[in-house]
């Protein structure tokens, strides 16, 4: 009994003693659990320089991570969008080309590499390459909501309007809200296969579009260039009127297309005359043929045929009512100065009238640029469906400077729609890393 109480006391205090040398010389391995502090204190610092929009001190403090740690792929995706957002295309193309380099054999960081540099080249302006990496992404991925967006607009950047339809369509039978975009893309996909001369393909196309609106004025010129192009001259006609009449804003579309029908249906040796006489009776005609007289565009409208008719007398005519009737219609004013100008012999009354109404005087700058975006406001030289500055549809119209105009959106309205590609990307990425 002794010795089993001797070597009990002894292991106790051999116990005691390696607690004691233990707690004085063993230091823990904490240098994980540091670095992990350290690297949330450099994403919380890139994260307030995002906010404050320092973006190069948000790209220091991402590097600052990677430097420590170049298993952790995250601050690398990081670093790509803000490469790409700063403009810097080859250094974001070069950082997602890595990671998919590295992610051989894990799917989803694949496939996450490819999606940002489908992006990267779509920003970069590679538009087949881009096209490549957002249908390779979408071939394993075929209900990603942002994916579709950015092909759709890469797409439509390259003319291929019926392919961007296309995806646009799929975004709306997964559940997506319907878009006029589409609308636009149909109609723009039909009028390009007629320029090509491939009438049954604009058949189909304008059929889709007539499915997401028939009344459309986009769809009504469709229907009308594909009228033309059979040679049917009376359905083109009465598409563009009915343009004028439900559309009257759109005037210049009606009326242009109405001369082209009517010198179609006259033939090339009909003057020019002829051919706007013909296409103002279908103007100014009784009924659901007539222009709404109401309609200020319209009324312009009419004067410019009378014009181009040799009916000088009318036109001046319709322009004096127009703008005793309208006084905030300022284009009419310009035309009732002008002519007061052409009558007018002393030399200081002219010069005051052409500085004030004469070609590129401070009125024709109002009323004369004509074309106006409605959505981000740029003017550009002719119409066209698609605004070639916010690369939005259907915005553009006639301006004729009038005061009840509705003005055009906020920039803070247009820079939350530009964000819907981004926070449809981020919440596809979000999903990504939850599944």
């Amino acid at each position: 009994m002794t010795g089993v109480a001797i070597a009990l006391a002894l292991g106790l205090v051999g116990a005691f003693a390696a607690g004691v040398l233990i707690g004085r010389y063993y230091v823990p391995d904490d240098r994980g659990i540091k670095r992990q502090a350290h690297h949330a204190r450099h994403y919380a610092r890139a994260l307030t320089s995002l906010v404050a929009r320092d973006r190069d001190r948000a790209v220091k403090e991402l590097q600052r991570v990677v430097a420590d740690n170049v298993s952790d792929l995250e601050p690398y995706f990081a670093l790509g969008a803000l490469f790409r957002g700063r403009g810097e295309w080859e250094r974001a193309i070069r950082v997602h080309q890595a990671l998919e380099l590295r992610a051989r054999g894990k799917k989803k960081i694949e496939q996450r590499a490819r999606f940002e540099l489908g992006l990267d080249f779509r920003a970069a302006g590679m538009p087949r390459r881009a096209i490549r990496a957002l249908e390779d992404y979408l071939h394993d991925n075929p209900k990603t909501e942002a994916a579709l967006r950015a092909l759709a607009g890469v797409y439509e950047q390259m003319g291929r309007y019926a392919d961007a339809a296309a995806a646009w369509r799929r975004i709306r039978r997964q559940g997506g809200e319907p878009s006029q975009r589409e609308l636009h893309l149909r109609a723009g996909a039909a009028i390009s296969a007629i320029e090509q001369g491939d009438l049954d393909g604009a058949k189909r196309e304008l059929r889709e579009a007539k499915r997401l609106g028939a009344d459309h004025p986009h769809t009504l010129a469709a229907g009308a260039e594909l009228a033309l192009a059979r040679g049917q001259h009376r359905q083109a006609a009465e598409g563009y009127a009915r343009i004028l009449r439900e559309h009257p804003e759109l005037s210049s579309v009606a009326t242009d297309g109405l001369e082209r029908t009517q010198r179609a249906r006259l033939g090339a040796e009909a003057t020019a005359e002829h051919v706007a006489e013909a296409a103002m009776s279908w103007l100014s005609g009784e009924g659901e043929a007539g222009a709404d007289p109401a309609s200020p565009h319209a009324r312009y409208a009419l004067a410019a045929l009378h014009r181009k008719a040799g009916r000088s007398d009318e036109a001046a005519a319709d322009v004096r009512a127009l703008a005793a009737d309208r006084p905030d219609v300022l284009a009419a004013h310009v035309e009732v100065a002008r002519e007061a100008l052409a009558g007018e012999d002393e030399g200081a009354l002219r010069d005051a009238l052409a500085a004030l109404a004469g070609a590129g005087g401070a009125l024709d700058m109002l009323a004369g640029g004509r074309y106006r975006c409605g959505f981000c406001a740029a003017a550009p030289g002719a119409f066209s469906w698609r605004c070639e500055s916010c690369r939005q549809w259907g915005h553009i119209r006639l301006e004729l400077g009038l005061a009840a105009a509705a003005p055009a959106r906020g920039l803070r309205e247009r820079r939350g729609e530009a964000r819907s590609d981004a926070t449809a990307a981020l919440k596809a990425r979000a999903d990504d890393r939850a599944g």
